[in-house]
């Protein structure tokens, strides 16, 4: 990797991680992150089959091939971007919770 490398180039040794040893404040952007990968990925795929009418792999796999473009102009474009992206994703899930509980 590319830590490992930068480590061994300088002639330190490359110690890992320990496991689960994430801060609780990289929870929610984590949650974010990944919740937001499954749901473009459900949400093609459920789109697909709607419209096909024909639940099959097909309607997976055009589900698998929308997260590329996602993932790559969203989500690795910059930092500024992902900042922009969890917290409109933040506010949906905040705002559907809401409804859920106080308008529906």
């Amino acid at each position: 990797s590319k830590v490992a490398n930068t480590a061994a180039f300088r002639g330190e040794a490359f110690r890992a991680v320990p496991l689960l040893s994430a801060p609780l404040s990289a929870i929610p952007y984590n949650a974010i992150f990944f919740g937001s990968i499954l749901a473009v990925q459900r949400f093609t795929s459920k789109s697909v089959e709607l419209i096909r009418r024909r639940e099959d792999i097909y309607n997976d796999l055009a589900g698998f091939g929308a997260l590329w473009p996602y993932y790559h102009y969203i989500l690795n474009h910059s930092e500024k971007r992902l900042i922009s992206h969890n917290r409109l994703v933040g506010g949906s899930v905040f705002l559907a919770i809401l409804y859920a509980n106080f308008l529906a």
